[in-house]
Order: structure tokens, then sequence, then C-alpha cells
């Protein structure tokens, strides 16, 4: 009841988790950009060192990625990216009430080897309940709302800053003859059109530019004691930080911060983005001045640099700031070669496009196209059992193997499938189906998709009931009708049908029932009629035949529908078998035999049949007043395993059958052997 209140009132935690998923990623492709920058850092200008840094901003800023198809995938995509992904489920409700009902088992479980007995008590379901409760208050409540609280605290010194800055600077423009003209000729010089005004202050310790719109530089009572050409440096330097609209740049930066403010990784970005936006405002700043003007400009940077430092924190968090040791740089930096713009272009194209692939395109292959983030749930092995013998494992019932996983009910836990090697592998929402076509049925919140071995999901929860996949093709309903998706989830037949009008596909056909006439035919998946309506009843096609029944005889017909085995044998109340392994079993009006695929009788078996043929083998029951035991036959009517099983779960698929002994279950192999659980 808690969790479902918390759920319906909680916005913020899935928003907090995806922050902190982004500056995850944020923070690994940070380094990534720094490495590069500090390793090419004489190669690179400073304007090339900002459009870089702008592709973290980017993945700090964008929360989504774009799925594409392709039949391979990624390793750097699959490992680091997805599995940081999980982040962003930390805070599910679904994957919090989950825990608390795989946990609520008041039993304890014994897994049994050779040289020890393991025992684990589970705790009571209260202590479980108030574990869950203080986790999610922790995990939702307290840890989102301290990031929104910081947060807000950040953007009301921001603003306040900005407000502080306004109300203690002055309005009026400084109306100085020489600083006019200084201004006009580093205008001309940087082609800046725009009209910026001088405003004298006694706020700001050193000259800065100021405004987004309406730009205006701020001198200080210090700048007007300066000579000319310092003046004019001071100005080229402000004024290359409006070209390069460095302004919005750190108003950015701001904004972001203020939503990262927990990662000191990003404050540490942040920091080398600032410095090197003060390196490509030297670069244009003095791309037309010779090798002595370089040294007077940078000896004014030097000057100035202990003022800025001087700097309250509000002053230095709304405009560029600096440090002795990047000024060193920025110096040596002007001083150095012109800057190779091709390379710098190459090397940015390359780390833009390796990221862009890595974090923002998701490389699904095409068999799981339709997978969808929000989930993004990977094989679970909740229980190993490397160091227990298979024949150890508790099995009460299930269903045989299907494509490498059999769905088994434990002594302690009920529903799950476990492989061959007796691992326990949980698919989240499976609801106990066999594997057809490498896919099984899901169910959550009254809506059903598919998952994968992996517990992948290839086709969301998105239908109000599904049928499993058959002949590539499942039946799902969707609106109220019924329609057929292949595996990759795109819709084959659409959603027109009502549910009487829709069965499962075998071998490519569907039994169809015509109304008017009472008779039965097949159509394909396109919807074409490739058997006429003339059968009084029909089974499903096997091994390419299919059972029909006309005028109370059956027969078999072919996938074309000519007739293979003549109308000569009766319907049985039960039904009849298709073909599998090159025999059916049919009756004759006076017993049960085995025919071949032209008809002919090859067995007649002494026993009472409960299964077709499998693997060689089919199940076969021996009645001894009111008990009976059941065995397995082979095709020559020998029994192979004898009459001592009290049921059959499964016939033999994949190697093994699940058989039942003295209320206990084990798959057995071909000579009966146990191979995974045990009858002891």
């Amino acid at each position: 009841m808690f969790l479902e209140m918390l759920s319906q009132i909680d916005f913020l935690s899935p928003i907090f988790y995806q922050v902190l998923y982004m500056t995850v990623i944020g923070s690994i492709v940070g380094i990534i950009v720094y490495c590069i920058r500090n390793i090419f850092d004489k190669k690179i200008s400073g304007k090339w060192k900002c459009i870089m840094w702008c592709i973290v901003l980017a993945v700090l800023l964008i929360p989504v990625r774009f799925e594409i198809k392709t039949n391979k995938t990624s390793i750097i995509n699959n490992q680091i990216i997805n599995s940081a992904e999980g982040i962003k489920n930390i805070a599910n409700y679904e994957n919090i009430q989950n825990e608390l009902n795989e946990k609520q088992n008041p039993m304890p479980i014994k897994i049994e080897n050779d040289n020890e007995t393991l025992e684990k008590d589970i705790p009571q379901i209260s202590d479980l309940v108030k574990e869950i409760d203080i986790k999610t208050i922790f995990v939702n409540i307290i840890i989102p709302y301290i990031w929104l609280l910081g947060t807000c605290v950040f953007v009301v010194v921001f603003f306040s800053g900005i407000l502080k800055i306004n109300s203690r600077i002055s309005k009026n423009i400084y109306k100085d003859e020489r600083l006019e003209l200084i201004l006009e000729e580093c205008k001309r010089e940087l082609n800046i059109n725009k009209k910026v005004k001088i405003i004298f202050q006694k706020y700001k310790r050193v000259p800065s530019i100021y405004g987004i719109f309406k730009p205006s530089i701020l001198i200080t009572e210090k700048t007007l004691e300066e000579d000319d050409e310092s003046i004019k440096y001071i100005f080229l330097h402000e004024l290359a930080h409006y070209k390069r609209k460095d302004t919005i740049f750190n108003f950015i930066l701001l904004c972001i911060l203020s939503i990262h403010w927990f990662n000191p990784i990003i404050w540490f970005l942040f920091n080398k983005i600032r410095q090197d936006i003060e390196i490509g405002a030297d670069e244009l700043a003095s791309q037309k001045l010779d090798k002595n003007q370089k040294k007077e400009y940078g000896m004014v940077l030097i000057n100035l640099l202990k003022s800025r430092q001087e700097e309250s924190y509000t002053a230095n968090m709304l405009c560029m700031s600096d440090t002795a040791k990047n000024m060193e740089r920025r110096i040596v930096m002007m001083k150095g070669k012109k800057k190779n713009v091709i390379f710098s272009f190459i090397l940015f194209s390359v780390i833009a496009v390796f990221i862009g692939r890595v974090v923002f395109i998701k490389f699904v292959s095409k068999e799981n196209s339709t997978y969808k983030e929000p989930e993004n749930v990977k094989i679970q092995t909740e229980t190993k059992m490397e160091n227990v013998k298979t024949k150890n494992l508790k099995i009460t019932g299930g269903s045989g193997f299907s494509d490498g996983l059999a769905w088994v009910s434990l002594e302690r836990l009920e529903g799950v499938y476990i492989d061959k090697q007796g691992n326990i592998i949980s698919i989240p929402y499976a609801i106990g189906m066999d594997f057809s076509d490498e896919l099984t049925l899901i169910h959550k919140s009254s809506a059903y998709g598919f998952a994968d071995k992996n517990g992948n999901i290839v086709v969301d929860y998105i239908y109000e009931n599904a049928y499993p996949f058959s002949s590539g093709l499942a039946q799902v309903k969707k609106g109220g009708k019924w329609g057929y998706i292949d595996t990759k989830g795109n819709v084959v037949i659409d959603f027109t049908l009502e549910e009487s009008q829709v069965d499962y596909f075998f071998e490519g056909l569907k039994i169809v029932y015509d109304s008017e006439t009472n008779k039965c035919g097949c159509i394909d998946m396109e919807g074409n009629i490739v058997i006429d309506y003339i059968y009084d009843n029909m089974g499903y096609f096997s091994e390419g035949l299919c059972c029909v029944e006309k005028d109370g005889k059956i027969g078999y017909i072919d996938i074309q529908g000519n007739i293979a085995v003549d109308f000569k044998f009766v319907p049985l109340d039960g039904g009849n078998y298709g073909f599998s392994d090159g025999l059916a079993l049919v009756y004759d009006g006076t017993k049960e035999v085995f025919i071949d695929t032209q008809g002919n009788v090859v067995l007649i078996p002494q026993y009472v049949v409960c299964s077709n043929f499998s693997e060689d083998l089919c199940i076969v029951k021996k009645v001894d007043g009111e008990e009976h035991k059941y065995g397995f036959m082979d095709k020559q009517g020998n029994i192979v395993l004898d009459f001592q099983y009290n049921a059959v779960h499964s016939i033999f698929s994949e190697g093994v059958a699940l058989v039942e002994k003295d209320g206990k279950c084990a798959f057995i192999d071909h000579n009966g052997n146990e191979v995974i659980g045990s009858f002891d």
C-alpha cells in the first residue's frame, strides 16, 4: 500500500535518476575530452577546444538516445552505456515491489551439495516491509529532494548575483572621448557593429564584458589610469568575449552546473572549460598584434590577474575567472605557432562521431528491434548453482525444455526458468510459457509483451492480450481487436480481427472456419486462401501434413491441399495427433495404431499411448487395477524406460524429459539417468 501511494505522487525521483545517469555519462565523456585536450593542447586553438567541450555539454543536457537497427552490436555501447542506463531504474517502484515479493518466503531455503548443507532463513514479512520502506524513502524521497534543494540554492545564488551586480553598477554610460575612440578602433579590428556601452563602476575590480543582448564594458577607476595601449588590449579582450558569445556560453555553463552541482568532476571540467574560453578570447583579441604587442598584451593580463583573484565569489561565478597557472598557459599559447585548423576540425569530427555513436545511439540487433529504454532488463541469475550438483535441484513440477530453458516449480520457489546446468534464470514478468521462436510471453500491469532468453524485452508491454509465437507470428490484442506481429514486433496482420478469427499459424498456415458453410480451410500469412473450406474439422500442420476430417472419416493433406493419406481412419473423442518423428497416432475403428506419412500401419502399441513420438520415444501408460505407471516406448514397440513413473510432465525435448516418482521430479535422459533434479 505504501509503495502504491508513493508511486502515485512521486514525480521527482525519475527526473533525478535521469540526471544522475546523464552526469555519470557526462563525466566519462568529459574526462575523455579533457585528456585529448591535454595531449593536443598546443595543436588545437582555443576556439576548437570550446567546440570540443560543447560535446560534453550536449551529453549533460540531452536525455535521449536514438535506436538504430543493426545486425551487429557494439561492445562499448552495450557494456558501458547500457549498464549505466540501469541508474535510471534505481527508483522504479515495480523493481522495489518485485524485490519485496522475491523475499516474501517465510520458509528456509536449503541447498545441498556433496560437502555441506546451506540454510538461509528468510526474514519475517514485517521486517522486509520495513526494510523496503526505509530504502524507498531514502532512494525515492531523501536523495532526490536533497538534489532539488541544492539546485534551488544554486539558482538563487546565481540570480541573486545578477541582481547584486545590476544594483551596484552604475546605469550611466561613461562619456570619455579617449575611451570611445579606443573602443571604436577595437570594434573595427574585430568587425563588431553592435553598439557597446562603457560603464564606470566601483563594484567589480577588473574590467569585464556584461550583458548578453545589450553589451557593456565595465571599467574601473584603475582602468582610467592605464595608457591607451593597455586600455586597447583590455577592450580587445572583452570585445573578443562578446564576439565569441562567451557570455551566453557562460550562462549555459551555470545552468548546467545548477543541475549537476553534486558532481565534483563536473566542477573540475567546467573550470577547465572557462580556462579555454579565456584562451579563445586571447587568440581572437591578439590575432592582429605583432610579437611585441602580444608581449605587452600578456603583461596587461598579468596585472589584471591579481585584481581578478580578489573578486567576490558572486562576481567570479557570473563572469570569467582564471588562475596564475592558466595565465602562464595563455601567454605561451599566444606566442606559439598558429594552430592547424584542418587538424582541429578532423580531431573534433572524430571525437563527435565516436561520442555521438556511443552515447546518443543505441544499436539494437534486428532481432531485438522493438526494445524500449525505460525497462532495459538484462539476464539475471538469481541463484547460481555452480557448486551444487544439478541432481540436487528440488523440482516439484514444470514443463520440458525449449530453446535451452525449462519452466519449473521448485521446492521453495514457484515458477522459474532453469537451464541445462541447473542455474535458475529469472526472466522478469514471465508467465511460465515455453519459449517459442526464441521468445516467451511476459505480463506486467495488465499488459503483455515478449522477452528473449537473456531477459531483454523484445516486444514492449503494449498489448491487452497475447499468445505465444508459432511459425514466427504471435496473436496479440490491441484496441479491442486482434492482429499478428512478427518476432521483431512489426505488425504483420493489422488489428481488425475478432478473437474467434485468430488462431496459431503452423508451418505458415492457419486453420479458418467459415460460419456460412460450417467448413474449415487454411489461409497463409498474407491472408490468401490456400486450402478451400471443404473439411468438417482440421488439426494443425506438422511435418508438412495436417489431419483433416470429412464425412466422418479422417485422413491427411499436404500444404498444397493434396490428399497424402486416404480418409480411412475414425475420429477419436480426444482428437488426433499430428505427425512427429515421421509417425502419427490414429484410430482404425478397433484400436490405436501408428502410421507413417503414406498411411501404412507401422506399429500397434500394446499399452495406452499418452503422447506422440519425440526424439524416437513416446509416453505410454500401464494400468494395474486402480494404479497406473508411466514409461517410454520406442518406434519398435519396445519399452525403453520401464513403468516406474507416477507422472510424466513432458515428452523428450532437447535430450531430456521431466518425470515424477514418489512425489519428486527430475529431468532424465534417454537412459533414465537423472540429470537435473533427483528422486532421492
